[in-house]
């Protein structure tokens, strides 16, 4: 039988869904046909491949033919943790740091087939992105989902509907040791890790090489005297403690019962496309129809055996001991079952810990040839590059009010080195991108791995069109204006961490405010998830810091996750820096949502004091409290007010008077408030949201949002001298359109990473053109959709 006779069967060329799935092979196939060359037997994996689908989904006992490890969020400073296992079939994700659907974004990971979350900790910075996570898969049309890890998870998700629109159905895994998670892709062994007394803690923090050995067992073995030796555990625990609050994985891939169809073979033996072919695919004898038995063996490649992968976390010294004999048994209680030469060890392990000499030598008890993939917060990448593309394009149309993002963590390509004993180059720390393969192959790629190029940035920016002589004649008229710029305070300063409405993408993140007062004083205005990261990326390592000891407050305007998703993650960070007292200014319904994970997951509310925004009403001074006092001495302000606005119920403006007498007034999201008009009325400045152009009108309104000429007329009524804009849908992701016509004279366009001083803000007009002109291609694009909605009308 030829070549041609195999794809081209009468019968089969006949079948609609055989030419349906034959015809994005078509010019491959006529190619090899006409010179004659063999057909690559990776076309008829496809088709079978393909054939095997049914309503859009793989059977569940279809094989895996590639699997990779994704490195998405490094778990650097302020940035997610997250990994997901990449398949042909599905997606696994393991942790979910803030910000790990902005990464997903950025580089093109998609997650529609997602349906496992597993979680190592009920730490904040392995959960805080699955709630936005959540809200962009059922957007997808993701309709169940099971979280895998300690317990207590699916009730943190389960609070986050107080607020957050979730359909999505979420179950939690029994995760019981004696019962592994098994599917088409993998089989997955829990090892839960239970903590320690504090006896015991403090001998693990002691132990060195010098006072402990391992038995044959893999355990530590201790001084006799010592207490800690007498609790010594002597078999694996077969049921979940009751205290888990840490999980690891051990991950085996399913083996392959055969390899790849061997093309020519299948010819030989009289094999045609058909039933009969996905059988022996499927790793079955058939019986020709004229009695000849060919065995799977004979025309496919080899079986093969599923790798196995580890991915671990020891939370605290108080775990040490558990995790340590824990994950040293398992092998012995699982037996012959898995392959305990693992390819590679995901550690998800905080990096004092991985210092620890115990947690050191438990790593050498693996094979030399493990390698090992470091997922914490000693990383060095930021999980970006989009932003900072952006952000040096920006700063050539103003140095200060651009400013240079952080690029010192950049510097040094990896992490410290641990010093184990074993070849460094099997120690891999975790940037954006890092793949491990895993099917068909083993591998570890790095190539796609971010890298900042400022020098292309900028030449980029430059060879615009036109933007250089633009480019010119702005800095010009900014020179010349500044010279004429009256002597005014500088402060307040407004710094936009966030500009983007719903969803991040990767040039403008969630909604998120930094309103110095003073130097040493701010308050966040709304904190959208991924906001601590934000700050870091503008400030650096050390200037974070500064940051977040200015922080006094935090105010949420109402209660859509894409405002409040952050300050969890701000909290934890700022209480490593102070211990002075925040103010938490929120709708009332919010705090449920912090009394519950304050309870259950991390204590902070000893030092956050809540206050309702209702309570702090304009013309309302008999419903305020003692707090408020507090509030304005943090602040250095003399008044804060609020009024409802119409965006969703519970959705509050703000307006706040420094002692200065200079007056600041948020809006939230809203549509045009008169209540607003009120609360602002001659105000110095007003941050007004502007989500869609003046052409989506019908729009605006379906969703209570303002338009631009909306919110630039806000402004004009109550009088206010000047007016940011911000709070753009994504579809303006770099700059938003502005109708032909309107007085932009005291109007300025927001972009994430922009910081303005009271005094600079006459500048801010000026910069508009130059925008357009510097992201020319995404404006004109802009002006195409709106030349089509107009033709549409006529």
């Amino acid at each position: 039988m030829s070549i041609n006779t195999f794809f081209y069967n009468q019968k089969l060329i006949y079948s609609p869904i055989f030419r349906k799935l034959l015809l994005s092979n078509v010019r491959t196939l006529y190619f090899q046909r006409n010179y004659k060359k063999k057909v690559n037997s990776n076309i008829v994996e496809n088709i079978v491949r393909k054939m095997s689908k049914k309503n859009g989904k793989y059977k569940s006992n279809e094989p895996v033919n590639s699997a990779q490890l994704i490195v998405a969020g490094s778990g650097s400073y302020g940035t997610a943790s997250s990994m997901f296992l990449v398949t042909d079939h599905k997606k696994y994700l393991f942790n979910c740091g803030e910000g790990t659907q902005r990464i997903c974004n950025e580089h093109k990971i998609k997650i529609i087939k997602m349906e496992h979350i597993f979680l190592t900790s009920n730490r904040w910075s392995n959960f805080g992105g699955i709630p936005g996570m959540l809200l962009t898969s059922q957007g997808m049309g993701i309709e169940n989902l099971t979280v895998h890890g300690p317990k207590g998870n699916v009730q943190l998700i389960e609070a986050t509907k107080k607020f957050a629109p979730l359909t999505i159905s979420v179950s939690e895994a029994p995760c019981n040791t004696n019962e592994p998670f098994k599917d088409s892709t993998m089989t997955v062994w829990y090892v839960p890790i239970k903590k320690a007394s504090r006896h015991e803690t403090n001998i693990l923090k002691q132990t060195t090489n010098d006072n402990y050995d391992i038995n044959q067992n893999g355990k530590r073995i201790l001084n006799e005297s010592d207490s800690f030796n007498k609790k010594e555990k002597t078999e694996f625990d077969d049921t979940q403690p009751e205290e888990v609050d840490a999980m690891s994985y051990i991950c085996k891939m399913q083996d392959k019962p055969t390899g790849k169809l061997l093309l020519e073979k299948c010819l030989e033996k009289g094999l045609t496309p058909g039933p009969l072919l996905k059988k022996i695919k499927d790793g079955e004898d058939v019986t020709l129809p004229n009695g000849t038995i060919v065995r799977s063996k004979d025309v496919c490649e080899p079986a093969v055996v599923g790798p196995t992968f580890l991915v671990v976390e020891c939370p605290t010294f108080d775990h040490l001991g558990d995790f340590v004999n824990n994950i040293s048994f398992l092998k012995y209680h699982i037996g012959s079952e898995i392959n305990i030469k693992p390819y590679c060890i995901v550690h998800f392990t905080p990096s004092d810990i991985m210092s620890n000499q115990i947690y050191k030598d438990w790593m050498n008890k693996f094979p030399k040839e493990t390698h090992h993939l470091i997922i914490n917060e000693k990383n060095t990448c930021r999980s970006s590059e989009a932003i900072y593309r952006y952000q040096h394009g920006l700063h050539l149309i103003h140095p200060d009010i651009f400013p240079i993002l952080d690029t010192k963590f950049m510097e040094n390509s990896d992490n410290e080195q641990l010093e184990i004993n074993r070849d460094e180059t099997l120690v891999h720390y975790a940037k954006s991108n890092l793949t491990v393969g895993l099917i068909p192959k083993q591998y570890i790629d790095s190539s796609h791995c971010i890298k900042l190029q400022p020098k292309e940035y900028i030449q980029n920016a430059l060879d615009v069109e036109n933007f250089l002589d633009v480019l010119a004649e702005h800095q010009t008229n900014v020179a010349a204006l500044t010279k004429t710029l009256p002597q005014t305070p500088l402060y307040p300063k407004v710094t936009f961490l966030g500009t983007g409405s719903s969803i991040p993408s990767k040039t403008r993140n969630t909604s998120a405010i930094l309103l110095n007062t003073e130097p040493d004083h701010s308050i966040l205005l709304d904190c959208g998830e991924g906001t601590m990261n934000q700050i870091i990326k503008l400030y650096g390592e050390s200037g974070a810091k500064k940051v977040l000891a200015s922080i006094k407050a935090i105010y949420v305007s109402h209660l859509h996750a894409d405002h409040h998703l952050g300050i969890f993650g701000v909290l934890e960070e700022r209480r490593k820096v102070t211990n002075e007292s925040l103010y938490a200014i929120i709708p009332n319904q919010l705090f449920p949502w912090f009394n519950f994970y304050d309870t259950n997951f991390n204590k902070f509310l000893d030092n956050v004091k809540l206050i309702n925004n209702k309570d702090i009403l304009m013309d309302s001074p008999d419903m305020r409290n003692s707090k408020i006092q507090g509030l304005y001495d943090a602040l250095k302000i003399t008044s804060i007010d609020t009024t409802p606005v119409y965006h969703c119920q519970f959705a509050y403006g703000v307006s706040l008077e420094l002692i200065s007498g200079l007056k600041i007034v948020y809006s939230g999201d809203t549509r045009p408030s008169t209540n607003l008009v009120k609360l602002g009325q001659n105000c110095d400045i007003l941050i007004h949201e502007a989500t869609m152009e003046d052409e989506l009108h019908e729009e605006a309104k379906k969703k209570s949002h303002s338009t631009v000429s909306e919110a630039i007329k806000i402004g004009n009524d109550m009088n206010a001298k000047f007016i940011l804009l911000t709070h753009f849908s994504q579809r303006y992701c770099k700059v938003p359109r502005i109708t032909d016509g309107l007085d932009l004279t005291n109007i300025g366009i927001a972009f994430d990473n922009m910081q303005v001083h009271y005094s600079e803000l006459p500048l801010l007009p000026l910069f508009y053109t130059p925008m357009k002109v510097l992201f020319n291609e995404h404006f004109n694009d802009l002006e195409d959709r709106a030349f089509k909605r107009q033709k549409k009308l006529l």
